[in-house]
């Protein structure tokens, strides 16, 4: 999540941002309570979209990392089932069986 991402959540979550032009120096960024309130209700609502955010990241993350797993561990298994295949000898019905299988393994995640 970037600083952007958050700035814009906590207006969405009913934040004011700015700056405050000091005469010593640079501007000083603040953030208020659009409401006047003691704040609790709008920082209540940017954790829930802050956490909203982070699940759904995690959630993609989670997707790809399994489907990154999955495409690894079904070409494993292929590359096991045509090793067994050379092992038969070319022109066999077993072989082209195993070789069969191979494709078929690799299909799976297509």
């Amino acid at each position: 999540m970037t600083r952007d991402d958050i700035i814009r959540m906590a207006r969405e979550a009913g934040f004011r941002t700015g700056s405050i032009e000091l005469h010593s120096g640079a501007p000083l960024p603040f953030v208020a309570p659009v409401s006047a309130t003691d704040c609790l209700p709008e920082v209540e609502r940017l954790v829930s979209m802050a956490a909203a955010a982070e699940r759904t990241a995690m959630a993609r993350h989670f997707d790809v990392s399994l489907h990154n797993a999955l495409r690894a561990e079904r070409e494993a298994c292929a590359q096991l089932v045509e090793r067994n295949a050379d092992v038969c000898g070319p022109n066999t019905m077993l072989c082209d069986v195993l070789r069969g299988n191979a494709a078929a393994i690799r299909a799976l995640g297509e």
